[in-house]
């Protein structure tokens, strides 16, 4: 296997070109938050402000749950400690017995630990946070704080929010690189891919107009509003490359299940993107192969189980959305023609080649697993009525596109340069 072809990340060159780009990723939110009040060239303004819109609502329910693990009773305290250690003492013995049964080493402490988390969930008041993923992680660093007798202030949580937030692109512009050389066999692809995802903040007001800078999308892609979109991103991301790696083992499989079961946590219809995913493993390797993603999937259904009736339901009065008639057939012209990010001129820029790098990966299956993000979101979101207001919720499908934006273009290249070089040996002669 060439250089060019190796899937591997061991490379000292592919190693500094990814610690580069998640440089430059992380680079453009400090710079605007550095330079608070005052336009970068080529970017939107940002103003500094500890909160934003739903980050409100997901503040309010870091400190709820904080508060509400004095609320459970000590007894069940007492025993959610016990499970947890004696689940992990398990994990340990099993771990080190059973290879083969490392998997559920991993699973075995996962589920007790979500068990445990839904103890003070159950205790919560409706916090005015539609999900509960991205809090219950924003909270954890907080927990110690209040601990001490101090209290996280919406600038200490900031801090926490923002160190979190970074830490989740990172994650996903590392993970892009690799759905990329796992599903083509190309570093090249992934570098390019993971490039394009690094470099988006700086390219959406240029192709689609100021408009994709509006409602706060610029602040929510970088992370500065503290919302869900980049964590729920790399848990996807994560996931898929984790699918991805050659000769997957149950271990990964599991950690594969792990991610985008949180992930469902962090934005519900990233359960459905994991559903679709379940299917292709146990079709390309069957049934038996795919109860390790499907078990670690599940992990997380109790945190999402727990929090149902704190989130949507107790937002809404008992509905699961603000508007009485939130999905529609309608409702895809809209979301398509009137986006203030997904443009009509930006999807015809995207589509040749998006549609090459269709066709430039040949094994169907390693294709079905990359689209599968890009068609669930794309299915579910076009009939919502404010998928056009909120691009957001599409930011889950962007890596992927990428990656077969990224393998278009290296496809195209190399029939370029096999094009010419008969007409260079010609010369030659």
């Amino acid at each position: 296997m060439s250089a060019e072809r190796a899937p591997g990340g061991s490379d000292r060159g592919w190693s500094l070109a990814l610690a580069f780009l998640v440089a430059i990723r992380l680079a453009i939110p400090l710079l605007a938050l550095a330079f608070s009040g005052h336009a970068l060239p080529g970017l939107p303004a940002y103003r500094y402000h500890a909160l934003n819109g739903d980050s409100f609502g997901f503040y309010a329910a870091t400190r709820e749950f904080i508060a509400s693990i004095g609320r459970v009773s000590k007894p069940l305290l007492l025993c959610s400690v016990l499970l947890v250690v004696g689940a992990t003492v398990i994990a340990a013995r099993l771990w080190r017995r059973s290879p083969r049964r490392r998997w559920v080493a991993v699973l075995l402490p996962a589920a007790a630990i979500t068990l445990a988390v839904t103890l003070p969930i159950h205790k919560m008041h409706p916090p005015g946070a539609a999900v509960f993923g991205w809090p219950l992680l924003w909270s954890l660093p907080m927990i110690p704080i209040r601990a001490v007798g101090l209290d996280p202030t919406p600038d200490v949580a900031f801090v926490i929010g923002l160190t979190l937030t970074l830490g989740a692109l990172a994650v996903a512009v590392v993970g892009t690189a690799y759905v990329g050389v796992y599903s083509t066999g190309r570093r090249s692809v992934g570098l390019a891919a993971a490039a394009l995802f690094t470099i988006w903040p700086l390219l959406t007001g240029q192709i689609a107009g100021h408009s994709a800078w509006e409602n706060g999308q610029w602040n929510i892609d970088v992370g500065l509003h503290l919302y869900t979109e980049p964590l729920s991103t790399a848990l996807v991301v994560a996931s898929v490359a984790l699918l991805l790696r050659p000769a997957t083992e149950p271990l990964w499989r599991a950690g594969a299940g792990l991610a985008i079961g949180y992930a469902a946590a962090v934005k519900l219809t990233n359960g459905v993107v994991g559903i679709a995913l379940a299917a292709l493993v146990a079709w390309r390797h069957g049934w038996r192969m795919a109860v390790p993603y499907a078990a670690g999937g599940l992990v997380s259904l109790p945190i999402v189980l727990a929090y149902w009736p704190k989130g949507y339901v107790g937002m809404f009065d008992g509905a699961t959305s603000a508007s009485s008639h939130p999905w529609a057939l309608a409702y895809a012209g809209d979301a398509w023609r009137h986006s203030l990010l997904f443009t009509p001129r930006l999807l015809l820029l995207l589509a040749p080649l998006f549609v090459v790098g269709c066709f430039s990966i040949r094994d169907r299956w390693l294709l079905a697993v990359v689209c599968t993000p890009i068609a669930v979101n794309v299915l579910v979101y076009s009939f919502y009525d404010v998928t056009a207001l909120h691009p957001r919720f599409l930011h889950a499908a962007l890596p992927f596109v990428f990656v077969l934006e990224a393998s278009g273009a290296v496809a195209l290249v190399r029939a370029i340069q096999r094009r010419r070089r008969p007409f260079d040996e010609v010369r030659v002669l």
